[in-house]
């Protein structure tokens, strides 16, 4: 939906409705609608899923499901001031959704500790390095962002592009909290530079 509304193109009402369908009681986005296969934790809300269908649903969704779904990302966040991530490896996704929407929509809670644990993030390659440098910029932090900004500079190679650094987790369905767990589940890296 997203790709789609980023060319322009049309997006069915049946395919915001599906999404509407996946979000919670209590107000989160699961991965998978309630019943469905494979089930157990993936039919649970989670915030890297959340955030993508806020933004993926935007106007279409009601004052309602909106407050919703922004209350579940404020009591989402975590003690260190970032946002947990279900598929991806690095806080700094979910993280930067969250800020995001709760710069437009209402108040990012925990802002001071939020970006204490920035200024002190150590990013893991390039896919980190650019989400924390948005994370950053979104806060108003520029002249922490000018350092990380050099050093994805030096991140890149000479033919222009990154190495793949992008880690995915594909989370076993029985883990609830895969940030909690050793092995929540297969890791894959994107393979393609970016």
């Amino acid at each position: 939906v997203l790709a789609l509304k980023g060319f322009g193109e049309e997006v069915t009402n049946e395919a915001i409705n599906f999404i509407k369908k996946c979000q919670k009681t209590d107000g989160g986005t699961a991965t998978y609608l309630p019943g469905k296969e494979p089930g157990a934790a993936w039919n649970e809300s989670v915030t890297d899923i959340t955030s993508v269908a806020f933004m993926a649903c935007g106007n279409n969704l009601s004052p309602g499901e909106k407050k919703a779904a922004i209350d579940f990302l404020k009591t989402s966040q975590m003690a260190d001031g970032l946002w947990p991530s279900y598929w991806w490896i690095s806080k700094l996704y979910p993280t930067f959704q969250a800020i995001s929407i709760l710069s437009d929509y209402g108040e990012i809670p925990n802002i001071e500790v939020l970006k204490n644990t920035l200024i002190h993030f150590s990013p893991l390659g390039a896919f980190e390095t650019a989400l924390l440098i948005l994370c950053l910029t979104s806060l108003g932090m520029n002249e922490q962002s000018e350092i990380f900004t050099k050093q994805l500079i030096e991140y890149q190679l000479k033919d222009g592009s990154w190495e793949a650094s992008a880690f995915l987790r594909l989370t076993n369905s029985a883990v609830k909290e895969p940030w909690k767990v050793i092995d929540a589940g297969i890791i894959f890296v994107d393979q393609n530079a970016l």
